[in-house]
């Protein structure tokens, strides 16, 4: 009876350890406005650059690099690039 109780305890207590480790946050995610900006360009090029329907650049390569940046310590600024309007200047 008193294995199962110990048991049964240790279990709990490592269950609610794990449980709770889960609930920090990272330092980089509550100082990211005070990170440094990386500017990074994109064009039009579904499913990896592409405007969303609010106009931000968004798509796979904008994800992985704005991740990438993350933990590297940088925030990024995607700007999209209109290759058309600068080949005809």
């Amino acid at each position: 009876m008193k294995g199962k109780r110990i048991i049964t305890s240790l279990l709990s207590l490592s269950l609610l350890v794990c449980l709770l480790s889960g609930c920090k946050t990272s330092h980089l995610e509550s100082d990211e406005s005070n990170l440094p900006v990386i500017t990074l360009g994109s064009d039009n090029y579904p499913p990896y650059n592409y405007l969303n329907e609010d106009g931000n650049p968004t798509g796979i390569d904008v994800d992985l690099a704005t991740e990438a940046f993350k933990r590297l310590g940088y925030r990024v600024e995607v700007v999209y690039i209109d290759w058309e309007k600068i080949r005809n200047f």
